[in-house]
């Protein structure tokens, strides 16, 4: 890699460890619980959570009606539960370091 792509992937790490030292939980947006949803987690925990109701005959999940300038996907996305996603405590840590180490690396190349 060369001097500038390590030094800002370092800083981008920097701030990412600190951001989640930071910050206790996150929020996701409707149309990322959604996602969430549809793609990480189990059918078991969504039957558990009665959010099967939003998945089954939905008209409105191709890609067609999500991005028209109708929008009638954001009625069902609304109503959707938002998911709060809880980070561990001590993964800032390891993202902080490494972003202190690569940011110390780039700094230490010899310029091109």
């Amino acid at each position: 890699m060369s001097r500038s792509t390590t030094l800002t992937l370092g800083f981008f790490l920097l701030l990412i460890g600190l951001k989640l030292n930071f910050v206790q939980s996150y929020q996701l947006t409707p149309a990322a619980t959604r996602f969430w949803i549809e793609r990480i987690e189990d059918p078991e925990i969504i039957a558990k959570n009665g959010l099967q109701q939003y998945f089954q005959n939905n008209q409105y999940s191709s890609p067609f009606y999500q991005t028209s300038y109708n929008r009638p996907a954001v009625s069902n996305a609304s109503l959707l539960p938002q998911k709060v996603v809880q980070p561990p405590t001590w993964v800032c840590w390891p993202v902080f370091f490494l972003g202190a180490f690569m940011l110390l690396h780039g700094m230490s190349l010899r310029r091109d």
